[in-house]
C-alpha cells in the first residue's frame, strides 16, 4: 500500500498519527477485499483472498452487504422467491412448544397461560403478531439483513418481545481491537470481555434510517435482549447476508434479462430499407420527401411500388441463443447459494421425478433442520420461552419450577405419501427407526398422538363403530378380522383354549361390530 499525499502531510506534524492512519486504510482494504458484493470493483484472481478475523471481515462490509439483499429482495423476484422459501420452510405455521411441568396441574396452567401470551399478540410489544408471528419476523429479516435483535421488555402490558432491525445496533462504535481498561473491547457496537464473552450492545434510541430520528444511544446488557443470527465463524459477533454469496449473480442475470427483452423487442420492431441507384431520388425535393414519409410504414397486406433502380433490403434481426440454459445454470446457482433447491426458487417442476425431487428435498430438509436447531431454537425460542415463564411467575402467579419446553417444528409435507408412508412402516417393522423416532420426523408429538388415538379408539369401540381404517378390525386386504373366542368345547379332543382369528369381508364403512 503506497503512502498518499495526505498520508505525508499527516506525518509531517505527527508521525504516529500517520502509523495509526496506515494501519487503519490497511484494514480498511482488508475488508472492502473479503466480500465480492460488498466491492466497488471486479478482480479476476486470487490476490483478495484474506486471512483477516471473522469481525475484521465483516466490519464495513456487514451494512454494504445487508443494503444491498435488501434492495434485491425488493425487486428481484428471484431474491423475493428465496427468502419466502426459507422462511415458509423453517418457521410454516410455527415451532411449537410442547410445555411439560412436573405434575399434570402445572402442566396444564403452563399451556393455558401459554394460549393467552404466544397465541395472541400479547407477547408482541407492536401488538402485529403472535409468536409463531415474531418466528416468521425473525426468519425474514436474519436471512436478509444478517441478523436481528429481540428485546426483552417489561412494561405495564406484561412482559413482552420487541423486534428491532439491525439498523439499530451502533456499528461505528468500534475500538479498532483495543481493549478498554485491559478488559473490554467494543468490536462493531458489540462490548466484550477480555475472554470474548459478549457484556452488551450500543443500540440507537430510535431507527437511525427514519427521516425525522432521534439518534440518541443506550448501552444494553446481554441480559436484556437476544441478537440472532447465524454464525459462520468462531468468534464472529455480526451476522452478514445470507445473500451475499448471490448477490454479483443476482444482479447479472438481471442485467442479462434486461439486454435479452431489449435484444427481443429490436426483433419485434421489423424493418426494411429501400435502395437506389438513382441519384435523383436522394434529391430533397419537398414532394420526394412527403411522399417517402407517408410510405414509411409497413402494414398487413401491404402493397408498394418502386420506382425504377429502387430495390428493398430486409433487416436481420438479432437471435438469442441459449437462453433458457443460461438462466437455468444462474438460477441453479443463486439456490445452491441460499441453500435452497432449485424448484424451490423458481417454482420449476417441468423435469422433476419421484427420485430426484426427493433427494433434492432431502437436501432441502437438512438445511432447514440446521436453521432451525442450531439458530432459530437455541438462540431465539428458548430464550423467549424463559421471558414466558417469567411472565407466568410475575402475572399469573404460576410456580414455574421443573417446567420444561421441546419445540416440534411443523410437519414436513411428502411428494409421494403412499411409497414414503410405506417406507416409514418397513423401517419400524423391520427395526431401523422406532415409531416414536418416525412421529417426530413427521413434526408430531408422539405421546400426544398416542394418546389422541387411543382416546378415539375408545370412543369408536364404546359406540361399537368399526371403520376401515382402523387396522386393529380391519387387514390392510379389507377384511374384518373376527376376535379371538374361548373354545369351550371337548368333542373335538383339541387342548387349545384359544380359536384362530378368522378374516371375513367386510360388509361397510363404517359398520355396527359383532
Amino acid at each position: 500500500m503506497k503512502r498518499t499525499f495526505i498520508d505525508k502531510l499527516v506525518g509531517l506534524f505527527s508521525p504516529e498519527s500517520e502509523v495509526r492512519r496506515l494501519q487503519y486504510r490497511a484494514k480498511a482494504e482488508l475488508i472492502t477485499r473479503s466480500y465480492d458484493a460488498a466491492k466497488t470493483f471486479s478482480t479476476d484472481d486470487w490476490t483478495s483472498a484474506t486471512k483477516g478475523s471473522a469481525n475484521l471481515e465483516t466490519r464495513g462490509a456487514q451494512e454494504t452487504l445487508k443494503n444491498k439483499a435488501r434492495d434485491a429482495i425488493r425487486n428481484n423476484p428471484y431474491a423475493n422467491r428465496g427468502l419466502s422459501a426459507i422462511v415458509s420452510n423453517v418457521v410454516g405455521a410455527g415451532i411449537v412448544p410442547n410445555i411439560k411441568g412436573k405434575n399434570k396441574l402445572q402442566t396444564k396452567r403452563l399451556n393455558d397461560a401459554w394460549k393467552e401470551w404466544g397465541l395472541t399478540t400479547l407477547c408482541d410489544a407492536n401488538g402485529k403478531h403472535n409468536f409463531y408471528g415474531l418466528q416468521a419476523q425473525v426468519m425474514k429479516s436474519v436471512p436478509s439483513d444478517g441478523e436481528i435483535i429481540s428485546m426483552r421488555e417489561i412494561n405495564p402490558a406484561g412482559m413482552q418481545l420487541r423486534l428491532l432491525e439491525s439498523d439499530y445496533i451502533v456499528s461505528w462504535r468500534d475500538s479498532g481491537g483495543v481493549n478498554l481498561n485491559d478488559t473490554d473491547t467494543i468490536i462493531q457496537g458489540v462490548k466484550v470481555d477480555k475472554t470474548g464473552r459478549v457484556k452488551s450492545y450500543f443500540l440507537y434510541e430510535s431507527h437511525p434510517g427514519e427521516i425525522v430520528t432521534h439518534l440518541g444511544e443506550r448501552e444494553v446488557p446481554v441480559g436484556n435482549l437476544d441478537h440472532v443470527y447465524r454464525q459462520d465463524r468462531p468468534g464472529q459477533l455480526r451476522g452478514v447476508s445470507w445473500f451475499h454469496p448471490v448477490l454479483r449473480q443476482l444482479e447479472d442475470f438481471n442485467e442479462f434479462q434486461q439486454a435479452t427483452l431489449i435484444s427481443r423487442k429490436i426483433s419485434a420492431c421489423f424493418s426494411a430499407f429501400i435502395t437506389t441507384n438513382n441519384e435523383d431520388a436522394t434529391l430533397s425535393s419537398s414532394d420526394l420527401i412527403a411522399k417517402r414519409e407517408a410510405e414509411s410504414m409497413l402494414s398487413p397486406g401491404n402493397i408498394r411500388y418502386l420506382s425504377h433502380g429502387e430495390g428493398i433490403v430486409l433487416a436481420s434481426p438479432p437471435k438469442v441463443d441459449g437462453y433458457e440454459e443460461y438462466c437455468n445454470q444462474v438460477l441453479r446457482a443463486i439456490a445452491s447459494g441460499l441453500g435452497i433447491t432449485f424448484e424451490a426458487l423458481t417454482s420449476n417442476y417441468a423435469n422433476v421425478n419421484f427420485s430426484s425431487g426427493r433427494m433434492g428435498h432431502l437436501e432441502f430438509r437438512r438445511n432447514v433442520e440446521m436453521w432451525r436447531w442450531g439458530m432459530l431454537i437455541p438462540q431465539f425460542c428458548d430464550p423467549s420461552f424463559q421471558h414466558f415463564l417469567k411472565w407466568c411467575t410475575i402475572v399469573k402467579g404460576i410456580d414455574t419450577a421443573g417446567a420444561s419446553v421441546e419445540w416440534v417444528p411443523p410437519s414436513w409435507s411428502m411428494i409421494d405419501p403412499d411409497k414414503e408412508i410405506a417406507a416409514f412402516r418397513n423401517s419400524i417393522r423391520s427395526g431401523l427407526t422406532s415409531y416414536k423416532k418416525a412421529v417426530r420426523e413427521q413434526g408430531y408429538d408422539p405421546e400426544e398422538l398416542m394418546q389422541e388415538i387411543a382416546d378415539s379408539n375408545a370412543e369408536l369401540d364404546a359406540l361399537g363403530i368399526v371403520l376401515d381404517s382402523d387396522p386393529r378390525k380391519i387387514t390392510q386386504a379389507g377384511l374384518l378380522q373376527v376376535e379371538p373366542q374361548q373354545n369351550n368345547s371337548n368333542q373335538s379332543g383339541d387342548n387349545s383354549s384359544v380359536q384362530q382369528n378368522k378374516e371375513v369381508p367386510a360388509s361397510g364403512t363404517p359398520q355396527k361390530s359383532n
